[in-house]
């Protein structure tokens, strides 16, 4: 009974299905002039200033902060799940 049961699911291909449709658009030239225009005044990459623009980083000033930022403007580390255990094995090595 066992066996018929594991040759059966053997034979059942699996299906997987995507639980997310992508929606992608193109940049619009708006876009595409801003992301070349942080690019001249950061001296990086269009592409890298298109994401940035995406979370809403606009200036060379923001992105500066946001690649080199100060220890204040850091999340605290311990809100990170098992933290502390992390830690406490480091300590032991």
């Amino acid at each position: 009974m066992v066996l018929s049961r594991l040759r059966e699911q053997k034979k059942e291909k699996t299906i997987y299905k995507m639980n997310h449709k992508w929606n992608y658009q193109p940049p619009s030239q708006e876009q595409t002039e801003a992301a070349k225009a942080l690019a001249k005044e950061t001296g990086i990459s269009p592409i890298l200033c298109k994401l940035l623009l995406e979370r809403g980083i606009t200036s060379a000033a923001e992105a500066k902060r946001f690649f080199r930022p100060q220890l204040n403007e850091l999340h605290d580390p311990f809100l990170m799940k098992d933290m502390s255990i992390a830690v406490e094995r480091l300590n032991q090595a």
